[in-house]
């Protein structure tokens, strides 16, 4: 028999979850305009592990996979957004020559440059 206050602190938790991964979902499709399959379907397997919950007896486990796809469609949606993001800024930089972008964003190679490869690695580190 599962214990009520650990079935109710998990669903409360992936309740958090799933919240914080669909705003995500949200933003990511608002600024690319497309839907994000990929994204879904991770919610989707989510959902499969949480119905197994109230049919299985390692309801810990179910959780773990509950909350391993909804973290999964986070980091995509994170990515794809990312993703979204670099090509614009590339885009709208490649008109350029670099002593303009320079007088524009001064800290354009300095700062930001250096940011965006940095997120780039913690995004493939947290892909694994």
């Amino acid at each position: 028999m599962v214990n009520p206050e650990f079935l109710m602190q998990k669903l409360k938790e992936m309740s958090i979850l799933y919240k914080r991964v669909k705003r995500l979902i949200l933003v990511a499709e608002n600024c690319t305009g497309k839907v994000l399959l990929q994204t879904i379907k991770e919610v989707r397997d989510s959902y499969d592990h949480l119905y197994r919950v109230f049919d299985t007896s390692n309801v810990k486990k179910e959780f773990e996979k509950v909350e391993s796809h909804l973290k999964r469609a986070g980091i995509d949606a994170c990515e794809i957004y990312f993703v979204h993001l670099l090509e614009e800024i590339k885009s709208d930089v490649e008109e350029a020559d670099n002593e303009t972008i320079t007088k524009i964003i001064p800290e354009y190679y300095t700062e930001l440059r250096p940011k965006i490869t940095e997120i780039q690695k913690n995004l493939a580190v947290i892909r694994g």
